[in-house]
């Protein structure tokens, strides 16, 4: 019970620094290749702000922030549920971490698909020039057109994305606080506030960097129909993507997002650590 409530705020703390550039990465990522609204991530951010001011970049984050809660959440109880099922196997700690991190992201994946079609669409709603829509709106919509399984649009690319990039966060999360410490079994301690800071910078950039492009179908897919796209499956829209513009489409926004994931894994691993100390479910 204390890796869900401590995952919950550690997760809305580290989406709330996060949130800005994550709307940066999302409009870079569903524009079109062949005549892109934006020439990078600054000129977004600057266009955001001149057009929408900076609320604009701050668009649907409720949700998100609710989600990350979640997510973290399911992330932190799912890898402590595993971690304690892999004991018997005897694994040393990183290899362990990364074999938890990747069952524990692909639960996590079920419960933030829904919530990741949501905020993707509701940050291309400004440039797809249509009207910002509530989240019930959208559901409405969504489950009028596709049924109840249209929320889980996108879900093999959340699912390859949280399964790579959750063992990367929390198995170089692991690999860097043994670094630092020099102990072996760090996870029967309490690391230091540095050490969680340095450690979760690392691990954030491992976790988005990992499997950016499986993210960029993802966002490509969860964005097709507001953006006037015919639907396609993951397969399909990977490899239109790739005709286009061989690879470079598919790390569209991976330095900016491989930056604010640093400060902000940064937090939620501080965060996280530091709860710990304090709050014990018995």
């Amino acid at each position: 019970m204390d890796d869900v409530l401590c995952g919950s705020l550690a997760g809305a703390a580290g989406k709330t620094i996060e949130y800005p550039f994550d709307t940066t990465k999302v409009r870079l990522q569903t524009q079109n290749p062949a005549s892109p609204i934006y020439s990078g991530p600054i000129d977004c951010i600057r266009t955001t702000i001149h057009n929408e001011g900076v609320r604009g970049l701050y668009r649907g984050i409720a949700l998100p922030m609710a989600g990350a809660a979640a997510e973290n959440a399911t992330l932190f109880f799912t890898f402590s549920v595993f971690e304690k099922m892999t004991a018997p196997l005897g694994l040393s700690e990183t290899p362990q971490a990364l074999l938890c991190g990747c069952m524990g992201g692909l639960v996590a994946s079920v419960v933030l698909t829904p919530i990741e079609l949501l905020k993707c669409n509701t940050q291309v709603s400004a440039i797809a020039g249509i009207r910002h829509k509530t989240n019930m709106e959208q559901i409405k919509t969504i489950v009028s057109h596709d049924g109840i399984r249209g929320l889980w649009k996108g879900q093999a690319g959340t699912a390859i994305r949280e399964a790579g990039g959750s063992a990367a966060w929390f198995g170089s999360y692991r690999a860097v606080i043994q670094l630092l410490t020099g102990d072996r079994n760090s996870q029967d301690h309490s690391p230091k506030a540095w050490h969680s800071m340095l450690a979760g910078s690392v691990a954030g950039m491992a976790y988005n960097f990992s499997l950016f492009p499986a993210d960029t179908v993802k966002s490509q897919m969860q964005t097709q129909r507001l953006m006037g796209r015919p639907d396609h499956g993951f397969v399909r829209t990977f490899f239109e993507l790739t005709s286009r513009g061989g690879l470079k489409p598919l790390y569209q926004g991976c330095g900016l997002t491989c930056a604010r994931a640093a400060p902000s894994s940064a937090i939620i691993f501080l965060v996280y650590e530091q709860l710990k100390k304090v709050i014990k479910f018995d």
